[in-house]
């Protein structure tokens, strides 16, 4: 799962967050978001990159992004005080249950480095497991 930052970077700048999204149009891996997140980078975007506006939708659909319904978590998010952040704690509401690991670059997640099974990582460190995983599969595909 990525939060709202890591979509906003991957979006608009070409740095690691970009590297992510774009193994999601590869296919590597399966990314998703939640609602709120996509409604928060559409809302930053149109004020700090308007020149961007137009390509959110586009993006979300050709990094094959799996944008979770508003509906699915939002009873569930004041159960997350472990998040300070009352405003981040939807993303912990919507990964229960459907993901291994949430990426974001917030510093009040990163914190808990882990809740209930769920791993949280800055972009580099996925980038990282994908690369050796990778090297792994690779290595498992070579005659003897």
């Amino acid at each position: 799962m990525v939060d709202a930052n890591t979509l906003i970077s991957g979006i608009v700048f070409h740095e690691n967050e970009h590297k992510l999204l774009l193994s999601g149009k590869a296919k590597d891996v399966e990314l998703m978001t939640p609602e709120d997140a996509v409604d928060e980078v559409k809302k930053v975007i149109k004020i700090k990159f308007p020149e961007y506006v137009e390509l959110i939708d586009i993006f979300i659909e050709v990094a094959n992004i799996k944008i979770i319904e508003r509906e699915i978590y939002q009873e569930d998010i004041n159960k997350y005080e472990i998040v300070r952040d009352k405003k981040d704690r939807y993303l912990l509401a919507a990964a229960q249950g459907l993901c291994d690991i949430i990426v974001s670059g917030d510093k009040d997640l990163l914190t808990l480095k882990e809740y209930k099974g769920i791993k949280i990582v800055k972009t580099r460190e996925v980038l990282d497991m994908l690369k050796n995983f990778t090297k792994i599969k690779n290595q498992k595909n070579e005659p003897p």
